[in-house]
């Protein structure tokens, strides 16, 4: 049976006007057997989880989103809907908090696109996602931005209204567009195709990162290297590079991404496809797609303890 998405913004000014209109709305929601999450950053998180008082409350979960949703491109699959499948035939109510002052403009398109993807990706679904936006603190451009992604806008005195904005694919894609910035002069790169993801393993596998960040970086980069072979096109392009306490990775590959939803829901549990771009979103702290008309680009940021720089191994030539 569908059900209906209703993924309102709420527009709030400072964090006791917050937690005054998130309380009616979470008390509602378990009073009609609805099942709530609130994925808030930790200041609003800990604003809330005190006024709900110190028991717990049958049916109401909380996460840190700064760590749940570190990468925007979580969000999605591993937060709002493992929540919405776990909640099985009820309607569920889902607060998620994706953008607030300290994101990055690197994690920003991310967290825009995130936005935009709910209405796709949840669409049939019984949930409503409740977005909140500070006023007082976010750039004037993302409050507008919320216009883009959300069909209603909520106040703090409860006024909805519907957005004049909302769709526009047209200035949407601007930020889907948004082109990422060229790799550095020292990053190291390899073309490969199916017979090279040995120089793929071995080229990860000499990069002088810590044993304990290895795994992980090779995890990510097969991934990527294999999705590229099997559904880019038949070959690659990777590129490795340290970026502060960042290892940095990206493959190219010439056929388009046509799937926007790729890596972003639960994979199906009967088939064997469908997890590559879903477990770099889980591994990663930010994971960025771009296409275009030479193809796709997939860039990583992996945190790595370690040495300051990567170093090339041996001349793969």
């Amino acid at each position: 049976m569908r059900g209906t998405l209703d993924h309102p913004a709420l527009f709030y000014r400072g964090r006791d006007a917050l937690v005054a209109s998130l309380i009616p709305f979470i008390k509602a929601g378990l009073a009609e057997g609805e099942p709530v999450l609130a994925a808030l950053p930790p200041a609003n998180l800990a604003a809330l989880r005190l006024a709900m008082g110190p028991e717990e409350i049958p049916g109401l979960r909380f996460a840190d989103m700064s760590v749940a949703g570190r990468n925007p491109g979580r969000i999605l699959p591993l937060v709002l809907d493992a929540f919405v499948q776990e909640a099985g035939d009820r309607r569920a109510r889902i607060i998620g908090e994706p953008i607030w002052a300290d994101r990055t403009d690197l994690e920003y398109p991310a967290c825009f696109e995130h936005e935009m993807l709910i209405n796709l990706a949840l669409t049939g679904q019984d949930v409503t996602v409740l977005c909140p936006y500070d006023l007082d603190s976010l750039q004037p451009d993302r409050i507008a931005d919320a216009e883009l992604t959300h069909p209603t806008l909520l106040d703090a005195r409860g006024v909805v209204r519907r957005s004049a904005r909302y769709p526009h694919d047209d200035e949407a894609s601007l930020l889907f567009d948004q082109q990422l910035p060229k790799p550095p002069a020292v990053a190291i790169s390899l073309a490969f195709d199916g017979d090279g993801l040995r120089e793929v393993r071995r080229l990860i596998t000499d990069l002088g990162i810590a044993a304990d960040n290895l795994a992980m970086l090779q995890i990510a980069v097969s991934e990527l290297s294999i999705n590229a072979i099997e559904h880019g096109g038949g070959s690659g392009v990777l590129r490795v590079w340290r970026e502060e306490s960042y290892v940095v990775g990206e493959v190219e590959s010439p056929r388009l991404l046509h799937n926007v939803l790729a890596g972003r829901l639960l994979a199906d549990p009967h088939s064997l496809s469908g997890r590559g771009l879903l477990l770099l979103n889980g591994l990663c702290d930010l994971v960025r797609v771009q296409t275009g008309s030479d193809g796709t680009l997939i860039r990583f940021w992996l945190p790595v303890a370690g040495p300051d720089s990567v170093e090339p191994g041996p001349d793969l030539d």
